[in-house]
This record gives structure tokens, sequence and C-alpha cells, in this order.
């Protein structure tokens, strides 16, 4: 049994923390649970990390476990080391990685509340004041009195105090109020809905049945798709009182029911034609199925140029994971790209797919993670967070524009999603696949000068289409021919007034990021870094 545990808590803090263990508790709290443990003044959910042994406790008294907020781990032991391993190489705290494993909004809390003493109490309902008391604690205590107890952030908002907490400790001293910690439940929860049941009955009982029961009951005997309430009253014409009198009858019963929130990316699959792969892409997907068949961990780059088929081959390499009873992660860097995406995903892998990404609701990022967690899904289609994806069995992760600065997370906790795909692909012995038209220089570094990753390359587009044109104006000259008020090139200007008068549109880049702009010279040229 486990007398104490060092906990991580979602605080800014590079380190654990270590608990004392109930009697209770000791013998069902595995590592990778969430608990419920006081930090400071409040109650905060922590992640259970290890056991260190009373020898390295010493004498040091140690505060203890509340609760446990899961009978079983929910996260496997494999991402609870990637965390580790995230927070030490990141130099991230802890906790605040292992709440980056779960849904936003699904933490459970504490919430300090105040309330008056029986002494005080007695005083205050008598007419009497205790003695010796400020403006500020008479004001406070006065709040108290129109109520049984209040939330002590409540309780400084209503009293309009400065330092109103300094104020509501001294009165705790005093012990004319006593201060309560209650659980707060998450924000984000399963989403329920009342379903019906049909239950056994003779026929003699349904022929009693009024007419509006009987047609209900009908309904249901009919079989039914959908088993929520509220749509079978609506395909009856029944109202909520119907369903009530037939349950009083035994012969319905009324039920809360999960429901599972779908996001709309994944509700329309489109029709998926079977795609024949070019030569190159054939040998490219061979190559790569062999290296997932070994079994053995490795990374790969695919540097095939835009349209040259790199998402076909991303398909075909995830259909033989799934053969092979791996699971598998699609990242790509922008939620602007997910929708497509996931719905061309779908439609090669029905059932089987789910979506994580910030612009979905709490509601839906719980829903999918549970089905990814419970191993209902085996793919998974997201940003840089679904790295983190409670998958188990991952063969494959896949990198889509490997060379995009989102997948930095530049706030804590601080991680890049491709290091972290390398890192779980080590552990399960999975392939790591990268691709991109433009590679960033770290990794065609390693694969050309290092040949630490496999290299593949697709220098051609699907049916030998053209490459688009693309031509470069030296400013300098721009700006000598034609002076130095000029703010686009004469060729620019040419191209844009020739689509004004073909009726087309053009699409003008700046590149510039946030507000940093570029000091350039209008006589020469030259630009200031």
């Amino acid at each position: 049994m486990n007398e104490f545990v060092d906990v991580a808590v979602p605080v800014g803090v590079r380190k654990t923390f270590t608990y004392s263990v109930p009697p209770r508790f000791r013998d069902r709290i595995v590592e990778g649970m969430r608990v419920l443990v006081p930090f400071g003044k409040k109650l905060m959910t922590g992640y259970v990390v290890g056991f260190p042994l009373r020898s390295q406790i010493g004498k040091i008294k140690l505060r203890a476990v509340q609760d446990l907020l899961e009978q079983e781990p929910s996260i496997s032991s494999a991402l609870m080391e990637t965390a580790l391993w995230v927070a030490q190489y990141y130099f991230a705290p802890p906790g605040e990685v292992f709440r980056a494993l779960f849904p936003a909004g699904t933490q459970i809390s504490g919430e300090r509340k105040a309330s008056l003493t029986p002494k005080a109490a007695t005083l205050l309902n008598g007419g009497l004041r205790p003695p010796g008391l400020t403006p500020q604690q008479d004001t406070l205590l006065d709040i108290l009195t129109q109520g049984k107890s209040l939330p002590i952030k409540e309780l400084a908002k209503k009293s309009a105090l400065r330092d109103a907490e300094s104020w509501i400790e001294s009165l705790f001293t005093a012990q004319w109020i006593q201060i309560e910690t209650s659980v707060v439940q998450p924000r984000v929860k399963d989403k329920k809905q009342l379903a019906v049941r049909l239950l056994e009955a003779r026929p003699d009982q349904v022929a009693e049945l009024p007419p509006a029961q009987k047609r209900l009951y009908s309904a249901l005997e009919s079989g039914m798709k959908s088993p929520v309430l509220q749509e079978v009253l609506q395909s009856s014409n029944c109202s909520y009182s119907t369903a009530k009198s037939l349950e009083r009858r035994g012969l319905i019963e009324i039920v809360p029911m999960k429901i599972h929130r779908v996001p709309a990316d994944l509700s329309e699959t489109p029709n998926s034609n079977a795609v024949i792969l070019t030569p190159i892409q054939q040998e490219l997907v061979d190559r790569l199925l062999e290296l997932i068949r070994r079994n053995k961990s490795s990374r790969s780059l695919v540097y095939g140029v835009t349209g040259s088929g790199k998402t076909e081959i991303y398909l075909r390499l995830i259909a033989e994971v799934l053969k092979l009873g791996g699971t598998a992660m699609f990242l790509v860097p922008e939620i602007g790209l997910t929708p497509l995406l996931s719905r061309l995903v779908v439609s090669r892998f029905p059932e089987k797919v789910s979506l994580l990404h910030s612009g979905m609701s709490a509601g839906e990022r719980l829903d999918q993670w549970n089905r990814i967690r419970d191993g209902y899904s085996r793919v998974v289609v997201g940003t840089r967070s679904a790295v983190f994806a409670p998958l188990n069995d991952l063969r494959l992760i896949i990198i889509d524009e490997e060379q995009d600065p989102s997948y930095k997370q530049d706030v804590s906790p601080c991680y890049h999603a491709r290091e972290v795909a390398w890192h779980r692909m080590r552990q399960s012995n999975g392939t790591l696949v990268l691709g991109s038209a433009t590679p960033s220089i770290e990794t065609f570094h390693l694969a050309i000068q290092r040949e630490a990753m496999n290299y593949f390359c697709l220098p051609e587009r699907i049916e030998s289409r053209p490459m688009p044109q693309v031509t470069i104006v030296d400013m300098c000259r721009e700006f000598q021919r034609l002076g130095k008020n000029v703010i686009i090139s004469q060729a620019l200007q040419e191209e844009l007034g020739g689509c004004m008068q073909r009726g087309e549109q053009a699409i003008v880049l700046l590149n510039r990021r946030g507000y940093a702009r570029t000091l350039l010279c209008r006589s020469c040229g030259h630009v200031f870094v």
C-alpha cells in the first residue's frame, strides 16, 4: 500500500508536491490517476506521478489527498511518461503539462465559503454585536446574516472593502465566522437527455389505454430509431404528461441517456472514389509501409511539391496501420485546414475518426476525447494539441506542413508538436511521417546531411500539371527607375490591372507578422534587419 504520493498540481511551479494518502485510498490509488488535493487555500485537481518512500519524507507533516476523482486512470502509462518528458525537456511545470492532456473545462476545483459560527449567529439574531469589532468586520457580519453561506470572493465583492479577504481572515481567526471548502464540479460534463424504453405488457393492458397513451405506446412498439423522449413525443403528437402516465402504469421507463455531441465537420462525408497511384506514389507508399511493418521506430521526410499527391499517400498509410490493428494520428497546422481534411478522412474510415482542435465547443472536445480514450476512434485528425490524444497502440503520426510555426506552443506549457510526436513514436516503435513542400531547415538537415531520418521526394505534380509561374522583381531597380515613392513594382501593377479588366480576382500577400514592419531604404532598396 502507498502511504505517500507525488502529485503534479496545475500551477506555474516546475516541481511536484508530496501528499499523504488516507488509509481508505491506499490500495486504490495508482499512477496517472486524477486526485483532489489541497493547495494553499484551494482544492485543485492533481495528477499522481509517483510514490515516495517513508524514508524520503522524514518527519515532515504532510497534507492529505482529499478524494480520488476516478476509479481507473484516464491516461495510459505511456502518455503519462510523455507528459513527464515534456516537463523535463521543455522545463515546463508538470502540472500544466498534465492539464494539457485533458479537455478544457473538465478540471475539478474547490471553493471556500464563509458562514457565521453558532456563537456569532446567536448574538446577531438576539440583536447583539460581538465586542471589539472594526467597522469593516461589522460590514462583513451584516452581509452574512442575510444568508447561510457565501463564497469568499462573492462576500468580498459585496462588501466593497479594500483588502476584504484580510478582514475575512481576521473574523475567522477570532472565531466569529467559519470557512469551509466545497467541491466545484467541472464546467464541462457529459450531455444527457431523457430517453424512453419500452417494457413488456399484456395485450389487455394496451387495449385499455386512452387514445393518446395507446398512440404513444404503438409508436414505441413499431420500433422507432431514436429513443430520445422529445423526438418520440413529437413524432406521436403526444405530451410529456402522456409519457409519465404510461410510466406510472409500468409500460415504459423514462431514463437519462448520454448524448454524443458530433462536430459538424464529422457529420458530413463526401463520396470517396478510389484513386490510382502514380508509379512514384506507389513506390513511396511501399517503402513507407515496409518501415511501418518493421515495428521499429523511424521518421521520414516526404518532400513533395504542392499537388504531388501527398495526402493520398497519407491515407494509404493510415489504412494499412488500421489493418495491422494499430491507431494513427494526422496533424495539420491550422484549424482552417481541418474541416476539409477531416471529411476526407471520415469518408475513407467511417465511424473510426475523431477530431480535436480549439475551434470545437468544449462539449464536443470532451465527447471526442472520450471516444478516443475508450477505443471507439482509431484515427485522430487535429492541430498541435491533438498530439496528446489518448490513443492506444499508436503506430503512425503524420504531420502535414511540418515547417509551419503553429506547431510550436508559445504559452505554458511550451512544446513543439513535432518533437512530442517523435517521442511518442520512439515509445511505441511507430513511424513518424513529416510532409512538406518547403521543409524546415532543421528537418531538411537531419534528412540530407545527418541522415537521421528517411528522405523521400515527389518532384512532380499529379498528371504532370505545370507549376505556377513565379516572377521575382528586384525592387532596388524599380526605385532607381521609377522613383522612391513606388509601392509595388510595375510588373505587379500590370498583372493586377489585367485581372481587373478580365473580371478576375487577385490576392496580394504582405510578408509581415503582427505589427512587425520592415525598414526599407527608398534610395537603394536596402532592408534593415
